[in-house]
């Protein structure tokens, strides 16, 4: 079912679009002769969030990108060049979050991924799925536990602002029926668990005896479905689904409370409410805190202007640099709180609770995310 000179073909029903799909999984036909013969291959699929949405040409971060029709009004194929052409099938079923496909290699589309947000011209975003969320993701129906992933790194939020000796790292992969019983354990120190927030969560639909098959995908923190294990195509989409339709709801109910007014018999009234960030055990320094989480850089993307309110009480003016939406914050060493106006992205706060968690501790929270 593959394309010519390695170009994904027009679909014409859904049937073919699966049929490709499953295609992608299979060993190739032929293998450069330095791989392991029979290697199946890895369909990936990725949530990308823009208001904007794609355009039928456009350069992002040096990267040709075209759009062009299948035979399927919601499915589209996106052509970059970046190196060498790479080709995704582009599901735009919801006009706002949206899902490509592919069977290229991690290294190569985890790039094409960080260069397409990276361009803020389009306002593409990660989805962005934290701790809670993706062990929710797990319990949801139909799944199963297979495993779980930790990838902490202070180096965001270091407890000195120009130390790099002193960066706590921490990467952990389990996965397996014992998976459960190992995070429990490790969840039992006090010092490990504060690092242990989910950044992949392992989930199994089907069962290995099903004459339908199954799929044990690994679903990441960044909204990245790898298909690890089966071939159920059925599987791995219902799960793509399942974690997009969860993660556009906890979107839409941040963008419901957002701050603004409102006219009310004749009178204007100020709507919504800030959002509350609890950080249990505190943060150590937050002079640090502050200058790297508005550094304008990558995982949080904001950049702030800091003033001083009282003795280690601050506010920051910021600007989200994924849609250059303004943003107030009040932060001490404790607590932050965030007031987003009528204008911003509601992924602007979970991308901000899942890099907490990661790179500051596991325990912090926002009240008004569930």
């Amino acid at each position: 079912m593959a394309g010519k000179d390695g170009h994904l073909p027009s679909v014409k029903t859904q049937q073919e679009f699966m049929d490709v799909l499953e295609d992608m999984i299979l060993p190739p036909k032929s293998e450069p002769e330095n791989a392991s013969p029979g290697r199946m291959r890895e369909l990936k699929s990725y949530i990308l969030e823009s208001d904007k949405g794609f355009k039928d040409e456009f350069n992002a971060s040096g990267m040709e990108c075209k759009v062009r029709n299948t035979g399927l009004d919601h499915i589209k194929i996106l052509h970059v060049q970046e190196d060498g052409p790479y080709e995704f099938f582009l599901d735009e079923t919801d006009p706002r979050f949206f899902v490509l496909h592919t069977n290229k290699k991690s290294d190569d589309t985890a790039r094409i991924m960080e260069k397409l947000t990276r361009d803020t011209r389009y306002a593409f975003d990660y989805a962005w799925l934290h701790s809670d969320m993706l062990e929710s993701i797990v319990g949801m129906p139909g799944n199963s536990s297979r495993g779980f992933g930790v990838s902490y790194s202070d180096r965001y939020l270091g407890s000195d602002e120009n130390d790099d000796a002193n960066i706590e790292d921490l990467r952990l992969s389990i996965s397996g029926s014992i998976a459960a019983k190992m995070k429990a354990l490790v969840l039992q120190d006090p010092q490990i668990s504060r690092t242990c927030a989910n950044s992949m969560v392992r989930i199994m639909r089907g069962a290995a005896s099903s004459a339908h098959g199954y799929a044990q995908d690994e679903v990441h923190h960044n909204g990245h479905f790898a298909l690890k294990r089966g071939k159920s195509v059925d599987d791995h989409l219902a799960l793509v689904e399942m974690c997009r339709e969860r993660y556009s709801e906890s979107v839409k109910s941040v963008e419901s409370l957002r701050m603004g007014t409102q006219r009310v018999n004749g009178l204007d009234l100020f709507d919504g409410r800030p959002f509350d960030f609890e950080f249990p055990n505190g943060i150590e320094n937050i002079n640090a805190f502050i200058s790297k989480m508005f550094s304008s850089t990558a995982p949080f993307n904001l950049w702030g202007i800091k003033t001083s309110i009282a003795d280690g009480y601050f506010g920051v003016l910021a600007i989200d640099l994924h849609t250059g939406s303004p943003l107030d914050f009040e932060i001490a060493d404790d607590m932050m709180r965030v007031y987003l106006d009528k204008g911003s992205c509601g992924n602007t706060i979970l991308r901000l609770l899942t890099n907490l968690q990661m790179h500051h501790d596991a325990k912090d929270k926002c009240t008004q995310v569930d």
